[in-house]
């Protein structure tokens, strides 16, 4: 009996929370960090996008507007913010800095940071294809019943990627099904 209270206690002391392991994203960010809170978008919200390309502009605010579609809450008390902001190279480890966040991340061309607070959601990339890819990782966040709070520090594992179609075991796709995937 007193080995399987000791088994038992071990048990307790060693249980973590599925909500500290990571955030669920394909693929998995380079390393996250996570906190307890979790982010709610209110009704009343500051929306910020210093990216200069005229794409990613667009793209930007048709996901904002689908998500106050979805995902706002009617709380006018509170004020929660989106901000993309592109920051150049120079800049990066000393913003970084400032942030509290981890200054010695190199994200290279196509990484960012993304850091998410109760209130508000900070993406940080140092060229327009990064926000991008922040973007695309923010999109499958908000799909979450619910957006943890943390920092994701993302990069590709290799420069270059590739993509592979078996056409021997199936129907030839066309053009419009190739880029849907």
């Amino acid at each position: 009996m007193k080995c399987c209270f000791i088994v038992l206690i071990g048990m307790v002391l060693t249980y973590v929370p599925a909500r500290a392991q990571s955030y669920a994203l394909i693929p998995k960010p380079f390393h996250t960090e996570l906190s307890v809170d979790n982010f709610t978008l209110s009704i009343n919200q500051q929306i910020e996008c210093t990216a200069k390309d005229s794409f990613f502009q667009v793209l930007f605010k048709e996901w904002i507007k689908e998500i106050k579609q979805k995902k706002v809450q009617k709380n006018k008390m509170v004020q929660t913010r989106i901000s993309v902001q592109w920051v150049g190279a120079k800049k990066w480890p000393s913003y970084l800095q400032k942030l509290q966040l981890n200054a010695q991340f190199s994200p290279g061309n196509e990484g960012y940071v993304l850091h998410i607070e109760k209130n508000s959601i900070l993406l940080l990339g140092q060229t327009e294809t990064a926000l991008f890819y922040g973007l695309q990782s923010l999109k499958q966040l908000f799909n979450l019943p619910t957006i943890p709070c943390g920092t994701i520090y993302d990069k590709p594992s290799f420069s270059i990627r590739a993509w592979q179609d078996d056409v021997s075991r199936g129907p030839i796709p066309t053009l419009e099904n190739l880029k849907k995937q």
